[in-house]
């Protein structure tokens, strides 16, 4: 006995018997659209079971087409049926929607703003529906399809979720997409003009990477506008608060993507300036206290890198200001120490004070005489501003040697830093060349990384830092980093001080070197797998010390001494480390960053 629900299902084959006869006949136009309002309205009737529903789709999939004047209340039949309670009526409908516009392209832009609703669906039998229904809607009509996923992305209501999964899917899927020109030009316009200016931190950085990854973006007039789009992403008309990890997240991420994008013409002159201006001035107000795990940048120090970095490509045309060179060298000047005062010249000693004559020894020749209070540097600040101070005061050479004070100031505090190095340097060389021993190898607290380098005295022994280790209990340990790693590392940031302040100890101050950006010491950290830093070094004899530099290091015009040329040692490349924050604030959507 058939039920209600077998009467229905009957009835929609037999409206579609009638529709493909009538066809044939061009006056039964009228008569077949009544059929297919027919179809449409069957699957909403109480009687319609998922059999039911599941052939009215397939039924309005393949005559959408064919009637114009119905196709609103197709769609919206769709709708309903992609919203059922059945997961098998909603898996036939999801299938069926790509038809609607494979020859009607003005629904393309529905379709898919309604597919990437769904995205957001965690059924694992609806996800690959979608996404292939997705897929062939941006095969088929690229340029309509991504005027859909962009205005469902940056709708007010559009989820997190949503949004996260359809800039998965579209990284994925442009991956394999061969887009016109035309049509990379308007996903660039929508990812500009639509996107970039209500994003998270994730977002963010997906949508330059997508930028990045288009042909129309390869040329420098393309990169200057993927760089002009960060630069504006920063809010650089706001001023800059130390206090808000908000704020120096934002920038410090802002300025890591637009440098990662420079080059030889293409720079991001109104990040360099903001940094200049207001960063640099107020740099030692941001909270440090809290360092990224592992190896990430500490807030400060991420900065510190960002600003060397941007300075990398200022170029000639840059015009520095002696204000802004003046806040650039006070802060070099606050981690450049004067010279200690070294102690008096040790007096005889009897047998039985051994210890306090050792302790009193006279330093060996190139060696930093111990003095109470000695301070300690900071090399991996020292590099980056040392770095950036060196490129931009290129362009006002005489900004220097303008004030004596200044200069004879600056020359003491600079040669102090020399010797230091140097010394730092010597043991630095020794424990690579070494083997790795046993209890070397216990991991280094991420702490050690941010500075580079321990004390600037030489001669102090490990063994007390190795017994408070030993100490501790091991889950109250931080992350941890292989010995060897940062060994190579600090060896890179003492060997760019060295090159940098050789030049400008100079009288007068010299800027001839060139030290690439891909040299500086993060930038080798971050290279990946065998090639991070480069070819593993042999053993170096001790005339081949003094004064090694990087591939691409080079003291130009130096031809005082043979043994100071440029040595290949690292490769160059990789991204600096990023540091993310939590908060809200700025441009980024406050609910992620």
């Amino acid at each position: 006995m058939e039920t209600d629900a077998d009467e229905v299902l009957k009835e929609l084959y037999n409206i579609m018997t009638k529709i493909s006869e009538n066809k044939k006949n061009s006056d039964n136009a009228e008569q077949n659209a009544a059929l297919f309002r027919k179809i449409l309205e069957l699957p909403r009737s109480q009687s319609a079971d998922s059999r039911s529903k599941r052939l009215a789709s397939q039924f309005v999939g393949r005559l959408f087409k064919d009637f114009p004047e119905d196709q609103p209340a197709a769609f919206e039949a769709m709708v309903d049926l992609v919203e059922d309670d059945d997961l098998n009526v909603r898996k036939q409908a999801i299938s069926d929607l790509p038809k609607l516009c494979k020859d009607v392209p003005v629904y393309v832009a529905k379709v898919t703003d309604l597919l990437v609703q769904m995205l957001q669906s965690d059924d694992p039998q609806e996800q690959p529906l979608v996404n292939n229904a997705l897929s062939q809607t941006l095969t088929g009509h690229p340029a309509e399809a991504l005027t859909g996923l962009f205005n469902q992305l940056t709708h007010e209501e559009a989820s997190d979720l949503t949004r996260e999964r359809a800039l998965r899917f579209l990284t994925a899927k442009l991956a394999h997409l061969a887009l016109t020109p035309p049509q990379e030009e308007l996903l660039s316009r929508l990812l500009i003009d639509e996107l970039l200016y209500d994003v998270s931190e994730d977002e963010f950085t997906t949508a330059v990477n997508l930028l990045a990854g288009l042909g129309c973006m390869r040329g420098a007039a393309g990169r200057q506008r993927l760089v002009d789009a960060v630069c504006q992403q920063a809010d650089l008309a706001v001023p800059f608060d130390p206090a808000s990890p908000a704020d120096v997240a934002r920038l410090s991420e802002c300025a890591r993507m637009a440098a990662k994008h420079m080059g030889r013409n293409v720079s991001a002159k109104a990040l360099l300036v903001y940094y200049l201006d207001r960063v640099v001035p107020s740099i030692d107000l941001v909270d440090d206290s809290a360092s990224g795990p592992g190896l990430a940048d500490s807030p400060r120090l991420g900065l510190l890198r960002r600003l060397a970095e941007l300075s990398s490509a200022a170029g000639s045309s840059f015009a520095v200001t002696d204000k802004q060179l003046s806040a650039l060298l006070d802060r070099l000047l606050d981690r450049l120490p004067l010279p200690p005062t070294p102690p008096p010249t040790p007096m005889a000693t009897s047998s039985n004070d051994n210890e306090q004559a050792e302790t009193d020894k006279v330093p060996e020749e190139g060696e930093i005489a111990p003095a109470v209070g000695e301070p300690e540097l900071n090399f991996s600040q020292i590099e980056c501003l040392l770095f950036a101070f060196h490129r931009l005061a290129k362009t006002n050479s005489d900004f220097l040697t303008a004030c004596p004070d200044r200069l004879a100031d600056f020359a003491k505090r600079i040669g102090y830093l020399s010797q230091a190095n140097q010394v730092y340097l010597r043991s630095l060389r020794s424990a690579v060349r070494a083997p790795l021993r046993a209890e070397d190898a216990v991991p280094t607290p991420a702490a050690a990384v941010e500075d580079a380098a321990p004390s600037t005295q030489p001669d102090a022994s490990d063994d007390a830092e190795k017994a408070e280790k030993a100490e501790e209990p091991k889950a109250a340990e931080p992350p941890i980093a292989d010995p060897a790693r940062l060994r190579e590392v600090a060896l890179a940031t003492a060997e760019n001080i060295a090159l940098l302040a050789r030049d400008l100890s100079r009288s007068p101050p010299s800027y001839r070197a060139e030290l690439a950006v891909s040299c500086l010491s993060w930038r080798q950290l971050a290279a990946s797998g065998a090639d991070r830093l480069g070819k593993r070094r042999g053993e170096v004899s001790d005339d081949e010390e003094e004064d090694r530099g990087g591939a691409r290091r080079r003291f130009a015009g130096d031809q005082r001494s043979s043994d100071r040329r440029a040595r290949d040692r690292f490769g160059g490349g990789g991204g600096g480390m990023r540091s993310r924050r939590g908060g809200g604030g700025g441009g980024w959507r406050s609910n992620r960053w």
